[in-house]
């Protein structure tokens, strides 16, 4: 499935796949696709579909929202906010766990 994406997504995209210090060949490889599928991503020919949005993001460790540039969510108020990050599902790094929300104490 393909989406005609924001050019600063594809952007972001050629960014991620320049900083692996991979040939195309390799990373193709790595992804699973061909690698006339990087360079096409790369030079502008097509966009990134949805699954190999999936892969490059698994592969490189990123979520698709800071590759789609969706901005993180902020949890002004949480008392948890900075020093239990595990406590808050608006934490982007555990935003499934159950909301443990709980307004600063005054």
């Amino acid at each position: 499935m393909r989406h005609n994406l924001d050019p600063k997504v594809m952007d972001r995209v050629r960014e991620i796949v320049w900083n692996t210090n991979m040939t195309y060949k390799a990373l193709g490889a790595a992804l699973g696709l061909n690698y006339n599928t990087i360079s096409s991503w790369m030079s502008g020919r097509c966009e990134i579909s949805t699954e190999g949005l999936r892969r490059l993001c698994q592969f490189t460790h990123r979520s698709a929202d800071e590759v789609l540039g969706i901005p993180k969510k902020q949890c002004q108020g949480c008392r948890w906010r900075g020093v239990r990050h595990q406590k808050c599902s608006c934490c982007d790094r555990n935003p499934s766990i159950k909301d443990c929300y709980e307004g600063e104490k005054m």
